[in-house]
């Protein structure tokens, strides 16, 4: 039932033609999480395996978010809020690359893809409501600050994955800022 109210809520965003990354696509992938939420999460771009499954938080990269989001609820003994998880582009971006088996590697969305879809992303927003917003990384920041002005920031899950996960210099760092943003929530500070 949850699946059909979504789709119904975002036909307009699938039937969206606004940049390339649309053509290349295997799934244009809108979100992930409750409707509305009191914390909208915004990443950069589905990765190769949300791609190919049309779902966020599906791969390497989300296991990781959900354990940052765990860890920053029992640092500060509150629960996780609602949340929706979406990204600053709808479809993948990746470069091509034809003797790879998979065909390409990810990339960073450019200006002109993340501006096209930025129109969906508002209106996944509007849906939303969220009473705050976290970027995933310095792409969503460096396009959405405006638009979420109180928004706070953290380092996206895949750099952390390069730099050994729970070990990367800025992991800690992030599951305070989330658990500052879960004591926001809960009016605490």
């Amino acid at each position: 039932m949850g699946k059909i109210i979504k789709l119904r809520r975002f036909s307009k965003i699938k039937l969206c033609k606004g940049c390339p990354l649309k053509s290349h696509a295997r799934n244009q992938v809108i979100g992930h999480g409750k409707i509305p939420a009191k914390l909208l999460l915004i990443g950069d771009s589905p990765d190769k395996t949300e791609d190919l499954l049309g779902e966020l938080l599906v791969g390497k990269d989300g296991d990781l978010l959900l354990q940052m989001l765990q860890e920053a609820s029992k640092l500060v003994n509150v629960p996780i809020p609602s949340y929706y998880l979406t990204n600053c582009t709808l479809c993948r971006a990746w470069i091509w690359n034809p003797e790879r088996e998979d065909y390409g590697f990810n990339r960073e969305p450019n200006k002109l893809e993340v501006l096209s879809c930025m129109q969906n992303v508002m209106e996944i927003s509007k849906a939303v409501r969220p009473e705050l917003v976290v970027f995933l990384g310095r792409t969503a920041e460096s396009y959405y600050k405006k638009e979420f002005p109180g928004a706070s920031r953290i380092t996206h899950p895949a750099y952390h994955l390069k730099f050994g996960g729970r070990a990367s210099p800025t992991y800690l760092q992030d599951v305070r800022t989330l658990s500052e943003v879960f004591l926001q929530l809960r009016g605490i500070r």
